[in-house]
């Protein structure tokens, strides 16, 4: 490791122990906090910080965008409290949320496996979650260089649904349909009332999630989800893509289609072929739904 990925590895540590110690002084007790932690589980550009909006505007949950954090062990969930905790000015819900969209931000096994953790698994269609990158690329200043780079972002998209699938294959298949759920990103846009309904039944939510929620102070910001689309609406927005200017190299186009019906296949798996760790059976084509211009 060379000196200056050293230091910015330390620098970032020592920031988090200052966040972490400046958490703990104001609210001792998020050493003994013990909620439920909510993962969403995605890639960019598909409709995760609506969805991270609905989910901490409801008073059961607290957290609404990405944290940051990679989760190797229990010290880790405490960071997770620490920084909610003070990005939501308090931790009072049973569940805290963090989404993860990036394939540097781990979560080993003994965090998989803890009965306390729930995971929400949201993709989105790969033609549209391609041109949906590129286009945020090509206008957002502080946008990866790899963003403008087709090729780049269809790796990106690939390895992503790998992670993901590779996260799925790691959960107890006992008690997988209890600790995870799978969402499509167009679904979120097109059936919101049916796919929030879903979403609270499985969360057992005392008040169902509503189609409106808060805009928060960081809402829209650089670092705290998406820069471009109508987040701040404080309401679910389905608008026409303005992406069909974008024309993918049909072999891209092949590749993601590919690691998405993969993906699709192994959520579809029956539990007995779990177990087995048998090729599942792929599932039926979702519906077609109209191209919507999405959320990051």
């Amino acid at each position: 490791m060379s000196v200056a990925k050293m230091l910015e590895k330390w620098t970032w540590r020592l920031a988090t122990l200052r966040t972490m110690g400046r958490a703990l002084s104001r609210q001792p007790g998020l050493l003994a906090r013990r909620p439920t932690y909510l993962f969403v589980l995605s890639h960019m550009r598909s409709n995760t910080s609506l969805l991270s909006h609905l989910l901490g505007s409801h008073p059961e949950i607290s957290g609404h965008s990405e944290m940051g954090i990679s989760y190797r062990h229990a010290l880790d969930l405490l960071k997770l409290r620490c920084k909610v905790f003070l990005d939501s000015d308090g931790l009072d819900g049973t569940y805290v949320l963090d989404k993860i969209l990036h394939d540097d931000l781990l979560i080993r096994d003994p965090i998989l496996a803890r009965p306390d953790l729930r995971l929400i698994f949201l993709v989105r269609d790969p033609v549209q979650t391609l041109r949906s990158i590129l286009h945020m690329g090509s206008r957002e200043r502080t946008a990866p260089q790899w963003t403008q780079e087709p090729s780049e972002v269809t790796d990106y998209y690939c390895a992503r649904l790998s992670r993901l699938e590779s996260y799925l294959g790691r959960l107890d298949p006992a008690s997988r349909d209890r600790r995870a759920l799978f969402m499509c990103a167009e679904d979120l846009l097109a059936a919101p009332e049916a796919e929030l309904a879903r979403l609270s039944t499985w969360l057992d939510l005392s008040v169902p999630l509503s189609p409106e929620y808060r805009v928060f102070e960081t809402t829209g910001q650089p670092g705290y989800g998406d820069p471009v689309g109508p987040i701040k609406a404080g309401r679910i927005v389905a608008q026409p893509s303005s992406y069909h200017h974008i024309t993918l190299d049909p072999a891209l186009e092949a590749r993601a289609r590919a690691a998405y019906d993969h993906f699709l296949a192994k959520w579809s798996e029956p539990e007995t072929t779990r177990r087995e760790g048998a090729d599942g059976t792929p599932p039926p084509r979702l519906t077609q739904q109209p191209a919507v211009q999405g959320y990051s």
